[in-house]
């Protein structure tokens, strides 16, 4: 093993892969859809979208062990204990090939009797091809476990941007392939099996660039594996799957509320303007997942002075990132709102100010849940999420009855400031002494005098913003002076 590379190297090209892999994704994400309705019709890809829900519920067969071996895996490599780390990865390896074959059995067995057409409402596509393409994407889904364990590899042993560009390449095939595939009109039957390619050919290439790099550790192999071991897994696996629950509760259920007491018009205004902020939220994501790794590594090594400097540079910056989003979505969130939507949609001036206050709150507590994850510290997490997409659910709804559309937002954000929104940074607190009330107030107080200002007093706005700047600045700097560190033997 060779020295790592600078902690702020490692950050810069973390975040460069990440940007492209999101420009990839957007670009998918708009070219795609008129794609399929240029060669199928909406019919066939309004089927094509349902069966592709359904078979992606396989997913959850990792039970959210995914994030708790890598993590595990970096702990491991950064004290230099590689037959740990071998052992840990033959299990999950073993672990991730059994139980995803297993349930896709189980799947593919019952898609054999069970009649798929009358079952999802199924018009256009026949019984036969919508249980191939459903049996397929599942197996997809099935396959993109042990490769998402191939490439969680690189993260763990402080390769993330390469794990990061080999899950980019597999999105540019996949882009590529079926795009092509769609030009020439292929139908349901190939497209499904043409996503499946890219998974394979990117799982066998990171499967050998590990396999030569680091022969040690036997990614071809799982005499290692060890059946305690995976037991130890359990517990802290079934706490990260219930974080992802809760996740896709409150994401859901909260679409779910407002389908059920607005009409048709403020369901569509609070989905777009939604989307609107998320997709800038997704940018500053990129922030924490490239220094995940990172956190995991100080943790371990007990490192805490330069954790909690990595931490504040990481929090500083998101929280400046969302600042400016506020700035730039409540100045000229009206014209690219329109410019996005063509003006199919009104626009509703107060509704984005809500969601941008929002915004800020979950930036906040979304990069505190991010360190917890990080450093294995996220059982109580998982209960404080759990709870608060219920309450976010109920809150929701009583402000949408009271309210319309912006009781709803009020409901989402008054569960945020109930629970997550302190009890986050609490956990933290319970985890390290470094970070005391003292540490949290410095962080979010000046990013909330700068968007009060920008609603009650606008001119003074950017004179502020430039101080922030500079402000964030002095934090984030920190993480040039963290010292590498000598990973391995």
């Amino acid at each position: 093993m060779t020295r790592s590379q600078k902690l702020s190297d490692k950050v810069i090209h973390g975040l460069g892969a990440g940007l492209i892999g999101h420009v990839i994704s957007l670009i998918g994400r708009v070219l795609l859809p008129p794609l399929f309705l240029h060669a199928w019709g909406v019919d066939i890809y309004g089927e094509w979208l349902v069966l592709t829900a359904l078979a992606a519920q396989i997913v959850f067969s990792d039970l959210g062990a995914g994030l708790y071996v890598v993590n595990r895996m970096t702990q491991e490599f950064s004290i230099g204990n590689l037959k740990a780390l071998r052992k840990t990865l033959q299990t999950a390896m073993a672990l991730f090939l059994l139980l995803p074959a297993i349930v896709f059995i189980l799947f593919a067995a019952t898609m054999l009797v069970v009649p798929v057409r009358e079952i999802l409402g199924l018009g256009i596509l026949t019984e036969g091809v919508a249980k191939f393409v459903i049996t397929i994407l599942a197996l997809q889904v099935a396959i993109s476990l042990p490769q998402g364990l191939l490439l969680g590899i690189f993260r763990a042993v402080g390769q993330l941007p390469r794990g990061v560009m080999l899950a980019n390449g597999l999105q540019l095939m996949q882009l590529v392939i079926v795009g092509v595939g769609l030009t020439e009109n292929v139908g349901p039957e190939w497209i499904c099996v043409f996503q499946l390619v890219p998974h394979v050919v990117v799982g066998c290439v990171a499967a050998w660039i590990l396999d030569r790099q680091f022969p040690d550790l036997g990614v071809y192999h799982v005499k290692e594996a060890d059946v305690p071991l995976a037991r130890t897994f359990l517990r802290p696996s079934l706490h990260f799957f219930l974080i992802q629950i809760a996740y896709a509760l409150s994401v859901q259920g909260v679409i779910l509320v407002a389908g059920l007491t607005l009409g048709a018009a403020q369901v569509v205004s609070f989905a777009t303007v939604r989307t609107l902020c998320n997709a800038m939220k997704s940018v500053f994501s990129l922030v924490s997942t490239t220094t995940w790794p990172e956190i995991t590594r100080l943790d371990s090594l007990r490192e805490f002075k330069s954790l909690a400097s990595l931490v504040r540079a990481v929090l500083r910056t998101t929280m400046v990132g969302a600042t400016l989003t506020v700035f730039l979505l409540h100045s000229y969130g009206e014209r690219i709102y329109q410019i996005w939507l063509a003006g199919t949609v009104l626009y509703d001036k107060q509704l984005m100010a809500l969601f941008l206050i929002f915004l800020l709150q979950q930036v906040f507590w979304n990069t505190c849940s991010n360190f917890l994850m990080a450093v294995n510290a996220h059982y109580g997490l998982s209960k404080v999420l759990i709870a608060s997409s219920v309450l976010s659910i109920g809150l929701a709804l009583v402000g949408a009855i009271l309210h319309g559309t912006e009781g709803l937002v009020i409901g989402m954000m008054a569960a945020d400031l109930v629970m997550p929104f302190w009890l986050a940074p609490y956990l933290m607190k319970r985890h390290n002494n470094e970070f005391s009330c003292v540490f949290f107030v410095t962080e979010i107080v000046p990013p909330c005098i700068v968007v009060a200002v920008m609603f009650f007093f606008r001119p003074a706005a950017f004179t502020l913003l430039v101080l922030l700047i500079l402000w964030w600045w002095a934090g984030a700097k920190q993480i040039f002076r963290i010292q590498p560190h000598n990973q391995g033997s």
